[in-house]
């Protein structure tokens, strides 16, 4: 959001954003704003989080990645001449580690130092890295990883499994979970349009027994995640959940958008600048 802003300051054209901060049904209109600009011609500026690295069809003239792990950045490199043009076969991605001002780099709040140690070995003493690497290069850094302790909860985990030890302590079968909980974060409806408020509308009725769930999923539930978030729940405190107590979905309503939702970057987080990290 910080460098979109900046961006924006300095005047550049065709700018949008695109994370998770922003409800899917709006996510899909940029998508397509962006294949439009590029098919005009008008070389739009995308500032993105890892939402645009998989399962998003952009093909971009260059790119600009934070220090990330090896396949995330070649997900990255995917959306540059992703038509493989030959007038463009030389496109760059280029790989920069951002600092803040205190000299600390932003990757180390994101990922474990394993995670870049390995990546700055696998990149270590090379200015340029044609696509023909790419494999040996994220086939190295695999190696790398494994043989280090990366993967010691998934081999007690298989051990569990070969001994049938589905109770007892952390590494028990039955405490395997493909996706960890996120208790950090909680589910938020925006009401930004009538769409969306007809949806939500079925929804209470829903819940109160007015309508089948056969009738909503048909009608309504389609159109009704297109307009869920999820928000650290310490950003959402100040709302109320949705039809009352009774679901753990937060609500904007629509009347309430403009304090709590941003056009361009999507739900705003209040008081973020307070930095709080968790590690």
């Amino acid at each position: 959001i910080d460098i979109f802003n900046k961006l924006k300051e300095e005047n550049t054209g065709n700018l949008y954003y695109l994370s998770t901060n922003i409800v899917p049904a709006v996510r899909m209109g940029i998508i397509k704003k962006i294949k439009k600009d590029i098919q005009n011609g008008k070389a739009p500026v995308l500032v993105s989080t890892q939402v645009v690295e998989a399962g998003v069809d952009l093909d971009f003239d260059m790119g600009f990645r934070d220090l990330a792990p090896l396949d995330s950045i070649i997900q990255v490199a995917g959306r540059i001449n992703r038509e493989n043009y030959k007038e463009k076969e030389l496109s760059p991605l280029y790989i920069i580690q951002f600092q803040k001002e205190n000299g600390n780099f932003e990757s180390t709040l994101v990922y474990d130092s394993l995670t870049r140690d390995q990546v700055l070995k696998a990149l270590e003493d090379k200015t340029e890295i044609p696509e023909c690497d790419y494999f040996e290069l994220i086939d190295t850094y695999f190696s790398s990883i494994s043989e280090r302790e990366a993967f010691n909860e998934s081999r007690n985990f298989f051990e569990s499994i070969k001994i049938l030890k589905y109770d007892g302590d952390n590494f028990a079968v039955s405490k395997f979970k493909i996706i960890k909980d996120s208790s950090w974060a909680i589910s938020v409806f925006v009401e930004l349009n009538d769409e969306s408020k007809d949806a939500r509308r079925a929804y209470d009725e829903l819940l109160n027994g007015e309508i089948s769930k056969e009738d909503f999923d048909k009608n309504f539930k389609n159109i009704f995640n297109r307009y869920i978030i999820a928000v650290p729940e310490k950003f959402a405190c100040e709302l109320e959940n949705i039809n009352g107590f009774t679901e753990n979905i937060k609500l904007v309503q629509k009347e309430n958008v403009a304090n709590f939702y941003d056009e361009n970057t999507g739900f705003i987080r209040k008081g973020e600048s307070e930095k709080t990290y968790f590690f």
